[in-house]
């Protein structure tokens, strides 16, 4: 979804336009977001109680539940919009002119992508303390949430 448009329209493209396109960079993480909805509902209707399709088909109000849970969770489908927009804006044309080398814009991606990464996790995790109850080992799994998000953001970067 972060390429999507920058390859089907020209306001999209940086090249084309000369300045980097914020409008293009905010509708890839709308679409995203909209992708991961449906996909995380998809899934969570037919595969998150025991069953296959056919029961999933028949059980009444299953995909009211899954539907529900799914809004329930949405801090997830913000920190797939924000990835997504993270992805064009600190990865995209990093300082083609400010005169360093290969090397340094290929750490300072790293290490952009990887702390935007990080700290989305981090609001999310905020939000979904919110809206949702977690055991005692909640810091734990905090950590690792955001420490693991971190680093596929230094991936992606």
């Amino acid at each position: 979804m972060a390429l999507y448009p920058k390859s089907a329209w020209a306001f999209a493209d940086v090249q084309r336009v000369g300045h980097r396109p914020y409008a293009a960079y905010l509708l890839s993480g709308v679409m995203a977001a909209g992708a991961a909805f449906m996909i995380s509902l998809l899934f969570r209707y037919l595969f998150e109680d025991a069953g296959n399709l056919l029961v999933a088909l028949s059980e009444p109000g299953r995909f009211d539940k899954a539907f529900i849970t799914t809004l329930e969770r949405w801090p997830w489908l913000l920190m797939t919009a924000l990835n997504t927009d993270c992805d064009r804006l600190c990865c995209g044309q990093l300082g083609d002119a400010s005169g360093i080398g290969y090397a340094a814009v290929a750490h300072l991606r790293i290490t952009r992508a990887g702390a935007c990464f990080a700290m989305f996790q981090w609001i999310v995790v905020q939000l979904l303390a919110q809206v949702t109850t977690f055991g005692p080992r909640w810091f734990e799994e905090e950590l690792r949430l955001v420490v693991t998000a971190a680093v596929i953001g230094a991936c992606v970067g």
